[in-house]
């Protein structure tokens, strides 16, 4: 989490600088820093939450609140936030596309981040795992093997590969490249993590402090690494749309 806020913001001193340059770090700098909050918040709830007992129903609302385990709560609201970041770059990216392949491109991948603001909060893939699970007859309770997941992982694979492909012919290596990483980190957290932590118990500090914690930091990352890849796109790829961002600020 910590080459959130440094390193990785280096990349933009390697593009003219510019005042749209300096926001961009600027807003990266604060998104990262709010997610380091919402970290520091869920570790003392649950710490709290732990010391003083499940008794204490004041308590332990207010740490659920600050949970990131928690569909009703603070950080559901910051990952839906930061989806909607991403979906509005990328939307605004589209906008400014004069071939038709590349615009697609773009407002595929906002569409598929407007997707993903709506499932943190409204949980639609936990709904239609659930139902697949009541379908495939798994039974009560989820298994490594026994899981909706397998279902659904080959129409996951197959969507990937063909979206991966039809970015190659249509992005900058670079834009590319940076988008693979976010993706994969994403993918890391709200798929193999996930699964994994199928078996682990759910009110243990084991997986609250430690599984769930991890995945989530993943998907956190990897919404975070979306929209610092349409921030260096359009610093690097869009001088057009630099120049049009550049007359908004200097206005």
């Amino acid at each position: 989490m910590s080459e959130m806020g440094s390193d990785v913001l280096q990349d933009f001193p390697r593009v003219k600088r510019s005042t749209w340059n300096q926001r961009s770090r600027q807003l990266l700098g604060v998104l990262a820093g709010m997610v380091l909050v919402i970290f520091a918040l869920h570790f003392i709830g649950q710490l709290i939450g732990r010391a003083v007992g499940v008794d204490n129903r004041v308590v332990t609302d207010i740490a659920a609140r600050l949970s990131v385990d928690s569909e009703l709560s603070v950080p559901t609201w910051l990952s839906a936030f930061l989806a909607l970041v991403g979906a509005l770059l990328a939307a605004v990216i589209g906008r400014n596309q004069t071939s038709r392949r590349p615009q697609i491109m773009w407002y595929g991948l906002a569409l598929l981040m407007v997707v993903v603001s709506l499932d943190e909060v409204a949980a639609l893939h936990e709904l239609l795992l659930q139902g697949l699970h009541i379908l495939a007859n798994f039974g009560e309770g989820q298994t490594l093997l026994g899981n909706a997941w397998l279902l659904v992982l080959p129409f996951i694979i197959a969507l990937g590969v063909v979206a991966a492909v039809f970015a190659w012919q249509q992005l900058p290596t670079s834009t590319l490249r940076r988008l693979a990483v976010a993706a994969g980190i994403y993918l890391s957290g709200a798929l193999v993590v996930e699964y994994l932590s199928i078996p682990v118990d759910k009110s243990s500090l084991v997986y609250l402090l430690g599984t769930v914690v991890l995945e989530e930091a993943l998907e956190f990352i990897g919404l975070w690494l979306v929209i610092r890849t349409g921030l260096l796109h359009i610093a690097e790829h869009e001088p057009a749309l630099n120049q049009k961002i550049e007359a908004l600020f200097l206005s």
